[in-house]
């Protein structure tokens, strides 16, 4: 039976008559005293709705309960407060307050009990312990002077949303209290931990202790140890999963498993440990490219010669040409990631400190100020590709799209054997590809509308190329607009309007029209611009309401482009004016606008030498994107900017003359980070999907370069957090789409110096 609290704001917890069996006090009173003369312990099953109690000489539970609904407060002074076998605990939008004398004030939840807590305030005086059963969900558990511990006999059945704070501090003023974990577990997720230390503690009987959290956070003033034990023997173990985070002083006798986007940084004080982040058989695992582990010094000291229990850092590199202690000056942040490598590697133990997992291709890099990684690149297989050279007609992948939830790709290609190319569509992860859309003759790209629900693409079957639409659930294709698609088109970001670039007599201009239902042709440029459309270079604004274009001059005698902006609804095209010295033959491709900022390439800084280029949409001199790595004489091939509008990725024979790779850059500037093996020249071309404003050109292929990507073939999921792209990767002539997960990086943009620090 239940007794309710019935008695005034702030009562004793002991009187039986503040105890009824009815909320509102209308029944029996408690006959019995709340704590049994025969056990010392409360045997009652007993709730405090919203009221204030007082528990003034400590308090234990044997068999009973204790439920403490919304705005309920306990307080227990004197001693602790104590929960046994059998008993419960059971607190939603609750506080209760334990303050003892001397080393009274502890919480324990003994083996047998059950804790269960939602939004609720713990605070001890002394330590906190935790042996039974425990569901702990967006609450706040502090223990004043000494430590919160989960001992071996607990249970955790559910820690979510909730932070852990052992506020003992020192004479140094630092915390000096542990949380420690002496029972295993994968429950804990999105949780704070914060001491002095954090344990990670078996037994002393070689039980495993496998401790896992998932975006969470732990940060402690010393060390992640095992708190008792003296060396590890590959029981202790903390695994870090999706965006958990750690920051601690140093990793003793635990090993500590990285995963996901998980990181790590040890910031350890010289004056303590001598400069040793990882010390007695400490272990750090990486197992994602996408986890790192950061080492750091607090004070100045040069711990280049003694960073994992006296092994130099460059032990722990696989290529050491990526690492010099020399570049580093022991205290700066060193962070290190792994980064894809064309073959698989074994089980490998790096001195005492790192290892690199069997199922991760991977090689160990370390590196300074930013750093940047990706996946390694995955063959999408479509059933019907060319597997030999001397197929005839070779069949192959001419362009692709990806769908808005990045599930699907739509592709083009002659899989039928023939020399007429048709839409298909297929898993992202790989499948039997399914013909979208009877058409035996397709070209150029194929544009997602933003739901999903519609394919648009270029039909040529009645032998002049006419923009055609159809629906992803299947059915006939249909003729948009009966205007002729000579260079290519363009679907605005709402998909609700197309740009085709088409032939005017002798002049090549842009027509607007809807993607849907019927309306007028609008001429987005007249006689009145100066020269042709560059046909190749034409986007929507990301907002869709102005088209931006190039065009190449007829009248300069030069050759020279020249920046436009027009409605989409139509009207005069407004020129964007280029000011200072204009190179002889001055060419500007790829034209993008991000916050009132046109981005460009062109040779505008070296004649002959194209980078990225920015110039503010009201005109100016223009500025060459600032990126640190990019030579003078390294030359851009093409660009595009991720949907997000955060980040660049570009061509650019950055490391070697002539042969070009595709990087990615913070929108910004800053240092630019290879994303997949290397291609030649104008191999390349970037298409952004999602934002609708696609980038197009054709390029010379040199199909002997392994995973060279082809022009019109690489795509950015609208999430812009995966690249798919066409390469020539196993049969000469032959194009398959590649995958890439998670192409971009946390990158800190700014002028480098030649150490690799910013500035």
């Amino acid at each position: 039976m239940d007794f309710f609290y019935v008695g005034p704001a702030g009562g004793s917890f002991f009187d039986t008559m503040n105890w009824n069996d009815a909320p509102d006090g209308s029944g029996s009173f408690l006959a019995t005293p709340v704590i049994d003369g025969g056990t010392n312990l409360v045997e009652h099953s007993l709730v405090i709705d919203g009221d204030s109690v007082l528990a003034g000489t400590g308090l234990s539970f044997g068999m009973g309960s204790l439920s403490l609904g919304t705005g309920s407060a306990l307080t227990v002074s004197g001693d602790d407060l104590v929960f046994g076998s059998g008993s419960s605990l059971t607190s939603s939008g609750a506080s209760l307050i334990v303050d003892g004398a001397g080393d009274a004030g502890q919480v324990q939840f003994n083996s047998g009990s059950t804790v269960s807590l939602t939004d609720t305030t713990l605070t001890a005086s002394d330590d906190i312990f935790f042996r039974g059963s425990i569901s702990i969900t967006d609450s706040m558990l502090e223990s004043l002077g000494d430590d919160i511990e989960f001992q071996s006999s607990a249970s955790i059945v559910s820690i979510s949303g909730s932070d852990f704070l052992a506020s003992g501090t020192g004479s140094g003023g630092g915390l000096n209290q542990v949380i420690y974990v002496r029972t295993s577990t994968d429950q804990i997720f999105d949780s704070t931990f914060r001491a002095g230390r954090f344990g990670v503690v078996t037994d002393g009987m070689g039980t495993t202790t496998d401790v896992k959290m998932t975006d969470s956070f732990i940060h402690v003033d010393g060390d992640i140890d095992n708190v008792f034990a003296s060396s590890n023997g590959g029981v202790h173990r903390l695994t870090l999963a999706g965006d958990t985070e750690v920051i601690a002083d140093q990793l003793q006798i635990v090993a500590m498993f990285l995963d996901d986007s998980s990181s790590a940084t040890f910031t350890d004080d010289a004056d303590d440990d001598g400069g040793t982040w990882l010390a007695d058989n400490a272990l750090v695992r990486l197992d994602s490219v996408d986890a790192s582990v950061t080492f750091e010094q607090s004070q100045p000291n040069d711990a280049r010669s003694r960073v994992f229990d006296g092994v130099n850092l460059t032990t722990y590199a696989l290529s050491p040409g990526n690492f010099s202690p020399s570049d580093w000056d022991g205290m700066s942040a060193a962070t290190i990631r792994l980064v894809p490598e064309p073959t698989t590697l074994a089980l490998v133990a790096l001195g005492c400190g790192l290892l690199v997992g069997v199922a991760v291709r991977a090689a160990l890099v370390v590196t300074l100020a930013s750093v940047g990684v990706s996946a390694d690149a995955v063959k999408i297989v479509i059933p019907g590709i060319s597997t030999s050279a001397t197929d005839n007609p070779l069949r192959s992948v001419d362009t692709i799209g990806i769908s808005p939830d990045g599930t699907t790709l739509a592709f083009v290609a002659n899989l039928s054997g023939t020399t007429a190319d048709r839409l298909y569509t297929i898993p992202i992860t790989g499948g039997t590809p399914t013909q979208a859309v009877s058409s035996s003759e397709v070209d150029d790209i194929p544009f997602y509308t933003p739901d999903g629900q519609t394919l648009v693409y270029v039909d040529s079957d009645s032998g002049v190329d006419k923009v055609h639409r159809v629906s992803t659930a299947g059915g006939a294709g249909m003729v948009i607009n009966d205007v002729d698609v000579s260079f290519g088109f363009r679907l605005s970001p709402d998909g609700q309007t197309v740009v085709v670039a088409t032939r005017d007599g002798s002049d090549d201009v842009l027509r607007a029209f809807p993607t849907f239902g019927n309306g007028p042709v609008v001429n987005l440029s007249s006689s009145a611009v100066e020269g042709d459309v560059d046909t190749e270079t034409f986007n929507f604004s990301a907002d869709g309401t102005e088209v931006y274009f190039a065009t190449d001059s007829r009248f300069r005698g030069a050759n020279e482009s020249s920046l436009y902006r027009v409605p989409i609804t139509g009207g005069p095209a407004v020129e964007i004016p280029i000011a200072g010295t204009i190179p002889t033959s001055f060419d500007i491709d790829h034209v993008f606008f991000v916050d009132d900022t046109v981005y460009f390439k062109g040779d505008y800084a070296v004649n002959g030498e194209n980078q990225i280029n920015t110039l503010p949409v009201t005109g100016g001199v223009p500025q060459v994107l600032p990126i640190s790595n990019l030579s003078s004489s390294s030359d851009v091939d093409n660009f595009a900017i991720s949907p997000d509008g955060k980040t660049i990725a570009f061509s650019a024979d950055l490391q070697t003359i002539g042969v070009f790779e595709l990087f990615v850059v913070p929108i910004e500037g800053g240092e630019a980070i290879k994303v997949n093996d290397p291609f030649s020249a104008e191999a390349i071309d970037l298409d952004i999907t999602g934002d609708g404003v696609p980038d197009i050109s054709d390029g010379d292929i040199d199909s002997d370069v392994l995973r060279e990507p082809l022009g019109l073939g690489i795509v950015w999921s609208a999430d812009s957090r995966k690249i798919v792209y066409l390469a020539d990767g196993e049969v000469d002539g032959v194009f398959e789409p590649y995958v890439v997960e998670n192409p971009l990086f946390e990158a800190v943009p700014g002028d480098y110096n030649s150490d690799g620090l910013v500035n």
